[in-house]
């Protein structure tokens, strides 16, 4: 294997270290498409939409042979000068593997397509994870006699530098450890924090009720809801079989508190601040895990 040279490698360093990237300006239609509460006969294809405010969209139906789609409805969430649609269809068909083609959405000359999507009903697809990587074996190198007495003599030089140090260490007293805060009562803290704060409007009281429980979901239930948008959370908890009862109104409330105040949708007075921390509570007592340590022994 060749050597890099040394911009090359210094690119591949950066890349490797996590430099981000500059993805550009987001294109005027993105289109988006999976598959939830999928089981032998069929499942929920999702096709998330989103596009500069001023466009008008032609939504794609899709079309698949051996597949039957029933239209479950389009939601409709203004998010930063873009609009996010939502379509629901309910797919049923015969046990096989089955390909969604890239779904298009047009405006005028400007359009936007989906990946193409496999759904597997009742059957099990290949497992790409067991494919065996192939190395490149390196040449045999012969390391020459000066180079193994050199190298004797720093190990036996790092091997007493290591002795002291750790005789050292032995020496110096162990600190307390630190007693980490489970997930559910840093959350409601936060929040108890934020509602006590007499210099935080209503709008910001609301905007951080909307973050607090973004953090919470992400860091419990395990999925990006910090980056995902209120639609695609809300996708989400649908597709979870054993999210308790209730929690995905309770959700959507949250989710929403800060539009609820600034439109006024529902009066911004002590009581909607009680309303919101009832549904937050609710959530975090029914989701919250049965135990959490660094070791993950202990109650919650």
């Amino acid at each position: 294997m060749g050597r890099l040279p040394g911009p090359a490698l210094a690119g591949l360093v950066l890349i490797g270290c996590g430099t981000p990237v500059d993805e550009g300006p987001a294109a005027p239609i993105e289109v988006k498409a999976w598959a939830t509460d999928q089981h032998a006969s069929g499942g929920m294809l999702v096709i998330q939409t989103t596009h500069d405010a001023g466009l008008t969209v032609s939504l794609p139906s899709p079309e698949v042979e051996g597949l039957t789609f029933t239209d479950e409805g389009l939601t409709t969430e203004s998010l930063g000068g873009r609009m996010v649609l939502t379509q629901r269809f309910r797919f049923t068909g015969k046990k096989g593997f089955y390909e969604v083609p890239p779904l298009v959405v047009s405006a005028g000359d400007v359009s936007g397509e989906s990946r193409a999507l496999w759904l597997d009903l009742g059957v099990q697809g290949p497992n790409a994870d067991k494919l065996a990587d192939i190395d490149d074996p390196g040449a045999v190198w012969t390391l020459p006699v000066g180079w193994i007495c050199g190298g004797m003599s720093v190990a036996g030089l790092m091997t007493v530098g290591l002795g002291y140090g750790f005789v050292r260490v032995l020496r110096k007293p162990r600190k307390k450890p630190v007693r980490l805060v489970p997930p559910d009562v840093r959350c409601l803290r936060a929040w108890e924090a934020v509602r006590a704060d007499t210099a935080l409007s209503d709008d910001d009281k609301a905007k951080e009720l909307s973050r607090i429980f973004r953090e919470y979901v992400e860091e419990v239930l395990a999925f990006p809801a910090v980056s995902w948008t209120s639609t695609e959370i809300l996708a989400r908890l649908e597709g979870m079989q054993h999210l308790p009862a209730g929690n995905v109104p309770r959700a959507k409330k949250l989710l929403r508190a800060t539009d609820l105040v600034k439109y006024a949708e529902v009066s911004p007075e002590a009581d909607f601040f009680d309303d919101m921390d009832a549904d937050l509570r609710a959530f975090v007592s029914s989701t919250r895990p049965r135990s959490w340590s660094p070791e993950g022994a202990g109650d919650a």
